[in-house]
């Protein structure tokens, strides 16, 4: 979706933990094993070569995604609880039936933004099942997940441990 081109190659290494997360393949004796591991992923480049996007490029992969039949789109980016354009089009998946997930964020912060009940925001909590410091908070958050100290797959086929709301 980045530049209009067929290029979905993770620039920063953050995609490809958040899909080892949500499905690196079981029972094969290596690595992790995502929690959806039997469910496919549709790479969505929305990104520039240093990791960031626009609200543009974000609602883009949104309905890029959606047209290739996802049902459950995970948005790994944030702030987003306020944006207009990313709403438009996780309420566009929504009327389709499809599932959006953003992060709440990363910057430990107590948040007075709603939301919208068309995406599903999601903070972050620790081993202890407490909000992780680093997870943003507050009426907009939906959902909370582990998020510290997780084992994922990373670039150039390695492992690594990461902690985030993505």
């Amino acid at each position: 979706v980045y530049e209009d081109n067929a290029d979905f190659g993770d620039r920063v290494g953050h995609g490809t933990q958040v899909a080892g997360v949500a499905a690196a393949a079981a029972n094969n004796g290596i690595g992790v094993a995502g929690v959806s591991w039997n469910s496919p992923i549709i790479a969505v480049r929305v990104v520039n070569d240093s990791g960031q996007a626009t609200a543009r490029h974000i609602a883009a992969g949104i309905l890029w995604a959606l047209g290739r039949g996802a049902k459950v789109i995970n948005v790994s980016f944030a702030p987003l609880w306020s944006n207009s354009i990313v709403r438009s089009a996780a309420e566009i998946a929504f009327n389709r039936g499809a599932l959006v997930v953003i992060s709440a964020g990363n910057d430990g912060e107590q948040r007075d933004a709603v939301g919208y009940r068309e995406a599903i925001f999601v903070a972050a909590v620790n081993s202890s099942n407490v909000i992780a410091s680093f997870s943003d908070r507050g009426p907009f958050v939906d959902l909370v997940a582990p998020g510290s100290g997780i084992r994922s797959t990373a670039l150039d086929a390695e492992y690594g441990i990461g902690s985030g709301t993505s």
